[in-house]
């Protein structure tokens, strides 16, 4: 019994690691408006992301990578090669990334001359890939996120989910240079900082009170 459930909390820990590790937020449809979304802290470490998702389709294909292959079967590395179009949205979305941090912080980030540097293996990457055009979006969304406890989380579709992501899993962190999105709303972080010490307060006070019934 206890053999069974170490085995079990070692899945659920190797799923939080893997989907954690690699993602593509898709806060919009358009690749190009969804990489204009991204907080600064991911305009930072997307790009780097997304080219590894890349070069492990690109190696997986047999041809030479600009990056060593990391977690073929993680859903977005999956969903990224099932069709050409999914393969084109990152590489347009990756490039997109780029052009966000040579605006936001005024210096060309190390993935954009990669980028440019393969770009005609990519496009031969592409062309040994199904041509079904876009399919549906993968969800990396580790199941401990605070977003997935919204009760009407499931119905959202994959756009929606991403932004319940960001609005209740990354506000800490959360900064634009150039702007928010529309959909992050002015008193966000304000708000969630209020429940975050709220609920410090009653934990705190669990804890004191069972403290008491211990010395009594």
């Amino acid at each position: 019994m206890f053999l069974k459930l170490r085995m079990r909390i070692k899945s659920l820990s190797n799923t939080y690691h893997w989907v954690n590790r690699m993602n593509i937020f898709v806060l919009d449809e358009n690749p190009k408006t969804s990489a204009r979304m991204m907080i600064d802290k991911h305009v930072v470490k997307m790009p780097t992301e997304s080219m590894q998702m890349i070069s492990t389709i690109t190696n997986h294909l047999g041809f030479d990578s600009p990056y060593k292959p990391v977690m073929l079967n993680h859903p977005s590395t999956i969903w990224a090669r099932e069709s050409q179009d999914n393969f084109q949205w990152l590489l347009d979305h990756c490039g997109a990334l780029c052009e966000e941090f040579n605006l936001r912080y005024d210096n060309t980030h190390s993935v954009e001359l990669t980028l440019n540097e393969n770009y005609d293996t990519f496009m031969k990457v592409k062309s040994h890939l199904p041509n079904i055009g876009l399919t549906p979006f993968a969800i990396a969304i580790s199941p401990n996120m605070n977003c997935r406890k919204l009760p009407n989380f499931e119905d959202l579709n994959t756009v929606e989910k991403y932004q319940q992501y960001y609005l209740e899993d990354k506000w800490k962190f959360a900064s634009w240079k150039l702007g928010k999105p529309s959909w992050w709303p002015n008193d966000h972080i304000q708000k969630k900082d209020q429940e975050w010490n709220d609920w410090l307060e009653s934990e705190n006070e669990r804890i004191r009170r069972i403290n008491n019934g211990y010395t009594h």
